[in-house]
């Protein structure tokens, strides 16, 4: 069973096939070696492992014993909180691999692991996992006794504190303490999976702390990711045109955007004064998952940015987004000129109704063209396409009721202007 993940798109382009029957890739002395040829050769070796794999093993198939077991008797004791007016859970990690014995009962363990109860839902105390080595003094005990001290048996430090061999260092709690829980291992391990010879480091998995009834299905989770280790080009660019935009927004408190903005902090003023805090997050949130949403492309392409060189389409995107900054700044300066009671018609809304709506569309644009150079950021046209809806069905209609109500004469110039765009000069 071959790998799942499509390797032929930006920014690798691995287009190897079988159908082609190349089996090897020769390099000319004197000349710089392609990316591509690289990607070929080694897609080619892979396919000689492939085949050969597929011949002498099943998928799944173990090839290096990485042995399953089951343990029904992994035994757990919960332990108090604090020791001696000391969190337990400071020193817990260096417990592992332990022996300690019971003050009471002489009942030596060795520490297996841990859990604390805000890590695990399952684990109601602070509890250790346990190999009992004897059963004490008496050889006739079980298990630990409940509200026992526990004595370690070396020398240890955690921190910048000793705890010396022949102190105690935890308390059992004292009620039902001892418990049998069950574990599943496995061990170091070669596995034939989709195509490759995959190692699967040992680990072990607690089913439940404190039964060894439990109802579980237990196996290995396949995923295929790709690795990008070093900040591309794009990515930069496009954290800094974004970081640039909302420079620009944060100081253009006269635009159009201010009409918007004046809504959402009476709102917030509102609210603080009736206290009504919820109906405030509620919104807050709201809003922000809505601008994630607008400007996906970017967590798309900090994701997986791709290759680091800039291509066609990125210096294209680029030119998108200053465009669209260019037209932002200008429509914001003609504003600022303008008397305070009389809406513009002059500069660019005689050739364009919103220019500051235009220069977001221009933007948001030119960032989803820029991640298109990145790794599965196919997904990331849902931003574009949400901030489109917002913007023609929700944003423009805001603007231009808000606008009637103020200026007298945005009326005449509306019913003047084409919806979106001119050529000529309207007024």
């Amino acid at each position: 069973m071959p790998q799942k993940t499509n390797l032929n798109i930006s920014p690798y382009y691995d287009d190897f096939s079988k159908d082609n029957k190349f089996y090897k890739v020769l390099f000319n002395p004197g000349k710089p070696v392609q990316a591509r040829e690289l990607t070929t050769l080694q897609s080619i070796l892979q396919d000689q492992v492939e085949s050969f794999g597929s011949h002498m093993f099943k998928e799944g198939s173990m090839v290096i014993p990485g042995n399953t077991s089951y343990d029904y008797e992994y035994y757990s004791i919960k332990l108090q909180s604090d020791h001696l007016g000391v969190p337990v859970s400071l020193y817990a990690e260096s417990l592992k691999g332990k022996i300690l014995k019971g003050q009471d009962t002489g009942i030596r363990i060795k520490v297996d692991n841990y859990a604390l109860p805000e890590n695990s839902t399952e684990v109601t105390d602070l509890t250790l996992f346990v190999k009992y080595l004897d059963s004490g003094d008496t050889n006739e005990v079980a298990f630990m006794a409940d509200g026992e001290n526990l004595i370690i048996e070396e020398t240890f430090i955690y921190g910048n504190t000793q705890i010396t061999a022949g102190e105690t260092v935890a308390s059992l709690i004292d009620q039902d303490a001892s418990k049998v829980g069950c574990a599943v291992s496995i061990a170091d391990g070669v596995f034939f999976i989709r195509g490759h010879f995959v190692n699967v480091s040992a680990d072990k998995i607690v089913l439940d702390p404190y039964s060894n009834v439990p109802n579980y299905r237990v196996g290995l989770f396949i995923q295929e990711v790709f690795q990008v280790s070093e900040i591309s080009n794009r990515q930069l660019m496009a954290n800094f045109l974004l970081a640039i935009w909302c420079l620009k927004s944060f100081y253009s408190y006269k635009s159009i955007k201010s009409l918007l903005l004046e809504d959402f902090l009476a709102f917030i003023r509102h609210q603080i004064s009736d206290k009504r805090y919820l109906a405030l997050l509620t919104k807050v949130v709201k809003v922000s998952s809505i601008q994630i949403i607008c400007f996906s492309s970017v967590f798309s392409l900090n994701y997986l940015s791709g290759f680091s060189q800039f291509s066609f389409l990125d210096i294209i995107g680029i030119i998108l987004c200053l465009i669209g900054l260019f037209i932002d700044l200008i429509s914001d300066k003609e504003i600022k000129s303008t008397e305070r009671d009389k809406f513009l018609t002059k500069g660019l809304r005689s050739y364009v109704l919103h220019p500051n709506v235009t220069g977001i569309i221009f933007f948001l644009t030119g960032l989803q063209v820029l991640a298109l150079g990145g790794v599965g950021s196919e997904w990331s046209f849902i931003g574009l396409l949400i901030a489109t809806f917002i913007i023609y069905k929700i944003l423009i209609p805001k603007i231009e009721s808000k606008l009637l109500k103020k200026y007298p004469n945005y009326s005449s110039y509306l019913n003047k202007m084409p919806k979106i765009f001119s050529f000529k000069k309207i007024i």
